[in-house]
């Protein structure tokens, strides 16, 4: 027994954290400062980019990407009916259609046949959104084909993925751009936040001055020749992605081993199926299907230990309803059978073994 709650997720506490924190207040430069230039020029060298655009979440990340790529009103975009809502929320803040499809029932990503089916058949489709689900890429290798065959952009939804591989690349390199999150579960994290990575130039200079209110430094500190929003993100929250990403082996370890102590404790019962992970996979939350889900997520509860159910189809929300074109039954299944145990890098062996205990009495009973 734990003397403490068990939450479904608590903030890594990096070791430069606090120093660059509070070199940001001693200083006065809280707003802006040299800690974004730094986060840029760190992601650049780690995942071995050229565009990097920081903004203030990963909501506004997706949408930018979309934008940057030449996304817009009335196109019709792939995306995946089981996602966390941001994906196709950012799809509808730019005036595009989601056009859902259902997962695949091993990888939980994007079911890429179906994709292939529905690009044979229409013709108004410009974009892929690619969700790289819960730590696990999506299949690149048949997207890049179809993006060449189908002259469709490929989008990586990354926010639950940095540091996952497709083969030898990075999950958010692979795209003609993609988006990632910074939000206080992620995998790097500074409360919200986000960041957007783009192929060419032309898409990443079109984003970047769409984030900053139209603003054209050339031509003037307040000239703005078009229509923009502020996306930015602050150099306090620079600061604390910094300290994260300097440490970002220890974090994707600890949290792989975290997933090897949950594989552990709760093998050989028969309620449970843990989420398929292969080579290049990343741990962001552990999640499993079970059997009762709702009932063992109210259990945990009572017991002092935070489970998440994972989401509901993005075609049962009142606003994307008239986007149901199918069924989605794989999507359906994991919805209503899945749930993300407490993952997070200061978790230790002990918690984990608690936790499935937990588990395994609720079962028994």
């Amino acid at each position: 027994m734990f003397n403490r709650k068990i939450p479904n997720f608590i903030p890594y506490n990096a070791p430069n954290t606090k120093k660059y924190i509070d070199d940001c207040i001693s200083t006065g430069w809280i707003g802006t400062g040299k800690y974004l230039s730094l986060v840029e020029e760190k992601i650049k060298k780690l995942l071995g980019v050229e565009y990097v655009i920081l903004v203030n979440n990963g909501t506004n990340a997706c949408k930018l990407a979309l934008l940057g790529s030449g996304i817009g009103l009335n196109d019709y975009v792939i995306s995946p009916v089981f996602t966390y809502i941001a994906t196709n929320n950012s799809i509808l803040s730019i005036n595009a259609k989601p056009f859902f499809v259902d997962v695949d029932r091993d990888t939980w990503n994007i079911n890429t046949k179906k994709v292939r089916e529905i690009l044979t058949d229409k013709d108004d489709i410009k974009a892929i959104m690619a969700v790289n689900l819960l730590g696990k890429s999506a299949d690149y290798n048949e997207f890049l084909t179809l993006s060449t065959s189908c002259n469709v952009k490929i989008i990586e939804d990354n926010c639950q993925s940095i540091f996952a591989k497709y083969t030898e690349k990075y999950t958010g390199t692979i795209g003609n751009a993609a988006a990632f999150s910074f939000f206080s579960n992620k995998i790097i994290s500074c409360g919200e936040g986000g960041m957007v990575i783009f192929k060419n130039k032309e898409d990443y200079e079109k984003a970047l001055l769409y984030k900053n209110q139209g603003r054209d430094y050339i031509k003037g500190r307040y000239y703005h020749n078009s229509y923009g929003e502020n996306m930015n993100l602050t150099n306090i929250q620079a600061a604390i992605i910094l300290a994260q990403l300097e440490d970002y082996e220890y974090i994707i370890s600890k949290r792989d081993k975290i997933y090897k102590w949950y594989r552990e404790f709760l093998k050989n019962i028969p309620q449970i199926e843990l989420k398929k992970r292969d080579e290049g996979d990343v741990t962001w939350y552990v999640a499993i299907l079970v059997v009762n889900r709702d009932e063992l997520v109210t259990y945990m509860d009572n017991k002092g230990v935070s489970l998440n159910p994972v989401w509901k189809l993005n075609s049962e929300m009142p606003h994307l309803k008239d986007y149901s074109k199918m069924d989605y039954n794989n999507a359906k299944y994991i919805s209503d059978k899945g749930v993300m145990l407490p993952t997070y890098v200061d978790l230790t062996k002990d918690e984990v073994k608690y936790i499935c205990s937990l588990i395994k009495d609720f079962y028994a009973e």
